[in-house]
C-alpha cells in the first residue's frame, strides 16, 4: 500500500514536470518516427495515466485524444504500434471526460471512429492476434456511458461485420 502511494506520487510529479509532452510529441510527429518509437510512446502514455487524474487533465487539455488518433492512423501497418495504440486508447478512454471528447452519440464522427479502430485492428490482427483483444477493449471502454440508453446506441450501431 505505501509503495502503490508512493508511486503514484512519483508518477504525477513525473506528469507535473511534463513527461506527456514526450509521447504526446511522437504522437504529433508520427510519419517521422519508426513503428516502434510510437509503440515505446503509447506504452509511456499509457503507464502515466493509470490511475492519474493529473494525467488524464493535462492529456485533455492538450487534445492528447487526436493525437493519439492520428498515431493509429499514421502506423495502421504495424502490429506493434497499433497494439500498444489501443491499449493506450483503452486507458484513456476510462476518463468519461477525455472519452466523450473522442465519442458520444451526439456526435456526428462517432460511429466513424469506433468502426475505423476496428478496421486498423483488422488490418494488423495476423501479425499479432492480442490485437484483436485490444480492438474489443478499447471499443468497449469508448462505448461505456453511465446512460444506458447512450450506451446502447454505441455498442448497437457498431459494425459487428468487422468484429
Amino acid at each position: 500500500e505505501k509503495q502503490s502511494y508512493a508511486a503514484n506520487e512519483f508518477r504525477n510529479d513525473f506528469v507535473k514536470s511534463g513527461a506527456l509532452a514526450v509521447p504526446l510529441r511522437v504522437f504529433d510527429n508520427a510519419d517521422s518516427h519508426t513503428a516502434e518509437a510510437a509503440a515505446a510512446a503509447a506504452d509511456a502514455l499509457k503507464q502515466l495515466l493509470v490511475n492519474s487524474p493529473v494525467a488524464s487533465e493535462q492529456f485533455y487539455q492538450v487534445g492528447g485524444s487526436k493525437l493519439l488518433l492520428k498515431f493509429l492512423s499514421i502506423h495502421v501497418d504495424s502490429g506493434v504500434a497499433v497494439r500498444s495504440g489501443l491499449a493506450a486508447l483503452a486507458v484513456v478512454a476510462q476518463s468519461e471526460t477525455i472519452r466523450e471528447t473522442i465519442v458520444h452519440p451526439g456526435l456526428p464522427h462517432t460511429l466513424t471512429t469506433l468502426n475505423t479502430i476496428l478496421r486498423v485492428a483488422d488490418a494488423v490482427v495476423l501479425q499479432d492476434a492480442d490485437i484483436a483483444a485490444q480492438a474489443c477493449l478499447a471499443v468497449g471502454c469508448l462505448s461505456a456511458f453511465p446512460i444506458q440508453a447512450n450506451q446502447d446506441t454505441m455498442r448497437n450501431s457498431i459494425d459487428r461485420g468487422i468484429l
